[in-house]
């Protein structure tokens, strides 16, 4: 694509291209039980605010805040089904049905695979419910009906008409900056400026997928081959950080197996000493993205 393509052009382009990988994802997730329907519903949910922040400049609105709120509320109703199901499937069910190396259940795993059972449920009810239908409907609509135009803003057909490539350049440079800000001292953070970095680190990422096309391919590529070892860094923390954060709550609490209770704490130790070393990578990984040529520069 041409970087003389205007900025709402673009910013159509990539917001369809989210409503397609939200509404396949729903359908994956309403269909199956596979964990990857939520995980892509949450990732296309991701995206989409980024599209919307992204193109702020351009089609800001009354409206497109109010899909941004909306995009966020249901990306944490199905954060909820998708942290049980990365704990029970990826995490406590290999580790704990390798620990017990038996057919006798492991009353965890039982809670755990209840507890995650019982997201799933709320959440298709809740997929199959009308505010997210008219959340879907609506994004359709701002997209399809140009919703973003504002009547009284006599300056928004410039900024509509901008070359992408100008609202690219700036867009990369504020999302770079702003990771750059959080990432200062990085083995230091606190475990919200850790979860803060990592969020602004995915809006990075999926920024600069969208305006991929409008830049050299080849530096594009270095530049997303080295962020997504820093992003498994952080991930692996966050995944330690959510089992430790789960089974120091009451959900493990009435375990009366000390044998069940001591695999737990050990499947928790292990990933801890994973994210201490993970952490300790990210500093390296972060070090070695900052010396790449920016795509955008």
């Amino acid at each position: 694509m041409k970087r003389t393509l205007t900025s709402e052009r673009a910013a159509a382009c990539c917001l369809n291209a989210c409503l397609a990988h939200i509404e396949a994802a729903r359908l994956q997730t309403l269909a199956t039980d596979d964990p990857e329907g939520p995980h892509q519903l949450r990732v296309g949910l991701r995206q989409l605010r980024t599209a919307l922040g992204l193109f702020r400049r351009a089609i800001d609105s009354p409206r497109t805040r109010a899909l941004a709120e909306e995009a966020k509320w249901l990306g944490q109703e199905v954060g909820k089904t998708r942290d049980l199901e990365v704990l029970l499937h990826e995490i406590f069910a290999p580790a704990l049905v390798n620990a017990r190396n038996g057919p006798k259940p492991h009353p965890f795993l039982d809670k755990l695979r209840v507890s995650a059972g019982r997201e799933r449920r709320n959440l298709k009810k809740l997929l199959r419910g009308s505010r997210v239908g008219r959340v879907l409907t609506g994004l359709r609509a701002f997209v399809t009906h140009r919703q973003w135009l504002l009547p009284d803003d006599i300056l928004q057909t410039e900024r509509l008409a901008n070359p992408v490539g100008n609202l690219a350049l700036r867009a990369l440079r504020n999302r770079w900056i702003a990771a750059e800000s959080r990432a200062k001292h990085l083995e230091r953070l606190s475990d919200t400026e850790r979860h803060d970095l990592r969020k602004e680190l995915k809006k990075l990422r999926y920024s600069v997928e969208f305006l991929a096309p409008f830049y050299p391919a080849e530096p594009v590529a270095a530049f997303q081959k080295q962020l997504k070892p820093l992003q498994a860094d952080l991930g692996a923390w966050n995944d330690a950080a959510t089992a430790k954060r789960l089974v120091d709550s009451e959900f493990a609490q009435d375990l009366t197996d000390p044998g069940a209770l001591a695999e737990v704490a050990n499947v928790v130790e292990a990933l801890l000493a994973k994210a201490a070393q993970s952490l300790s990578d990210a500093e390296k990984h972060w070090t070695r993205l900052k010396s790449l040529p920016k795509p955008w520069a």
